[in-house]
């Protein structure tokens, strides 16, 4: 286990195993915090991103680092991960390269789909294959995003 500060003060265990994703947190949207960790529940803590994720290293050897499209570091357990996921070509201007998703559970990637391919593969998990660009391939894509919705796991909460 280790512990980190929760906003308020309160320290907060977490088994290093059950990470799925470390990332700093969307400035301004949560009061206090630094870093969201990512496991069957959300944990939103006031230790830097980078401290948790060297925190949780040694206890989850198929911890991988990719880079967000805004370019800051992503950390997740890439053994558990299913991609790289296709994004067409609107989404690849938005700066949302490739991706990885956790059931449902879609994370964007500034990350090239080869880069997210080989992080799957080093820890032992089975990537998905890398589709080349075309009309077909954006249309059979779109149809199946649509068919199988994904949550944006960064989209912030409406009010």
């Amino acid at each position: 286990m280790i512990s980190l500060t929760l906003p308020n003060g309160v320290s907060v265990q977490i088994e290093p195993a059950d990470v799925l994703r470390i990332r700093h947190e969307v400035p301004d949207l949560y009061a206090g915090c630094n870093t969201r960790i990512d496991t069957t529940k959300i944990f939103r803590v006031i230790e830097n991103a980078s401290a948790v994720a060297d925190m949780v290293r040694p206890f989850l050897p198929t911890m991988r680092e990719l880079k967000l499209p805004g370019g800051q570091p992503v950390w997740f357990n890439a053994k558990m991960a299913e991609g790289p996921v296709y994004m067409g070509p609107l989404e690849r201007a938005r700066g949302n390269i490739s991706g990885f998703r956790f059931g449902k559970d879609l994370t964007y990637v500034g990350s090239s789909a080869q880069e997210v391919a080989d992080a799957i593969a080093s820890a032992g998990g089975q990537p998905g294959p890398i589709l080349p660009d075309g009309f077909m391939t954006t249309v059979v894509q779109t149809f199946k995003n649509w068919m199988t919705p994904m949550n944006d796991w960064d989209k912030p909460p409406t009010q």
